[in-house]
């Protein structure tokens, strides 16, 4: 008897907590654009297994994500593109800073 997948039980493995702090700005940026290039690569690797299954629902589902995922790693990689032009500059800092506060939610 083979098990089908709806008769598997999920395994739930734990999940590091991130890093709460960094010694700058840049640094945060960084992390956060390398989080966001790490999301990219998982939700392309769940496209290719849907594709490789022939599941085109999950492929159409998919798409959304690639799409936001797209702009959110051009967000952070924006971001610390700016924030390496300020180097230590704080009168550009806190330019930056203003220019992210003001910022609509959820962009």
């Amino acid at each position: 008897d083979t098990l089908s997948l709806h008769d598997a039980l999920p395994i739930f493995e734990g999940i590091d907590a991130p890093p709460t702090s960094w010694d700058t700005p840049l640094a945060a940026f960084e992390a956060a654009y390398e989080n966001e290039k790490a999301v990219s690569k998982s939700i392309d690797d769940l496209y290719s297994l849907a594709d490789g299954e022939n599941d085109q629902a999950t492929k159409v589902m998919l798409q959304w994500f690639i799409t936001e995922q797209v702009e959110e790693e051009a967000s952070t990689k924006q971001a610390v593109d700016r924030l390496k032009l300020a180097g230590s500059d704080s009168s550009a800092l806190l330019v930056l800073d203003q220019q992210f506060g003001s910022r609509p939610a959820g962009q």
